[in-house]
């Protein structure tokens, strides 16, 4: 079970990294980080407790970050490629790139799965777009496109309230 869950950004003389922490249960995955290097072709599996590299992998364009709640999966948007491969599914234990999906629009922004992490949504980018589109996940690296949503200009951040019970 989830412990507990940060974002946040960190500068650096390179550029913006942005940062997901992830502190579970389990052994593969306590006390370790992913991190997307916005704009580059990596996304690194990095030690919390030294800050080296287990592995790097490559994502196209890496920018956008989001963690399922769980720690079993960590999402990446790859902002270059004009939707191509915009999506992608990294696997917690791993890492490895277990799935990508194309998105319908261009620069695949930031991302944010539900709390099942059966649903991710992702921002789309830019002075003309005005969408988030919305996949369903399997949970194994398949994506399957539900919808859009139309949310006036340039979508930039997301973020999920759960609902009051």
């Amino acid at each position: 079970r989830l412990k507990y869950m940060k974002r946040k950004a960190i500068e650096n003389k390179r550029g913006r990294l942005l940062l997901s922490q992830v502190e579970a249960p389990s052994a593969a995955l306590k006390g370790s980080f992913e991190l997307v290097v916005n704009g580059t072709a990596v996304a690194v599996h990095l030690n919390r407790d030294d800050l080296s590299v287990v592995e790097r992998l490559d994502v196209a364009g890496a920018h956008g970050a989001g963690m399922a709640l769980d720690g079993s999966t960590f999402f990446a948007t790859g902002i270059s490629g004009g939707g191509a491969n915009g999506l992608v599914a990294i696997d917690g234990d791993s890492p490895a790139v277990v799935g990508t999906a194309d998105t319908p629009y261009a620069v695949p922004h930031n991302v944010i799965a539900n709390a099942g992490a059966d649903l991710v949504f992702v921002t789309h980018s830019g002075g003309a777009s005005d969408k988030v589109s919305v996949f369903s996940y399997d949970g194994a690296g398949g994506f399957t496109l539900v919808s859009d949503v139309n949310t006036g200009a340039n979508p930039f951040g997301i973020g999920l309230v759960a609902p009051s019970h």
